[in-house]
């Protein structure tokens, strides 16, 4: 297999695997969680796995750094996208499934990371 089939493999499970725990279809909890899997322990291993995504979110961010700027345009685009349904997902978690509690911190950075990497991309 070459790198590039290895990216699209990549960026497709990755995709399919996100829809998944967005849309909880099917049963996240059901199909990976152990039987009789508590709610704590579910949060905590969520917490863990969400933890990596944001590792890899990080690092596949600093690629920035060393890249043309057509490529700088395109990860700039990608993060203000990316900011924006985070931003949007947490509206969501507070004011509809009343999961999460309003944090002006985080709604700040990410309007802010949405708002400045939408304006150097555009540039």
């Amino acid at each position: 297999m070459s790198a590039e089939k290895l990216m699209y493999a990549s960026c497709g499970g990755i995709a399919l695997y996100a829809v998944q725990f967005l849309t909880n279809t099917p049963d996240t909890r059901a199909m990976y969680g152990v039987k009789n899997c508590t709610d704590k322990q579910w949060a905590d291993s969520s917490a863990s796995w969400f933890g990596i995504a944001l590792a890899q979110n990080a690092y596949m961010t600093s690629v920035y750094f060393n890249t043309d700027d057509d490529t700088k345009k395109a990860i700039l685009s990608i993060t203000s996208v990316n900011f924006g349904m985070a931003f949007l997902h947490y509206m969501y978690q507070v004011y509809s499934t009343k999961n999460q509690k309003l944090d002006y911190g985080a709604i700040i950075f990410q309007l802010g990371m949405m708002a400045g990497a939408g304006y150097y991309a555009s540039k």
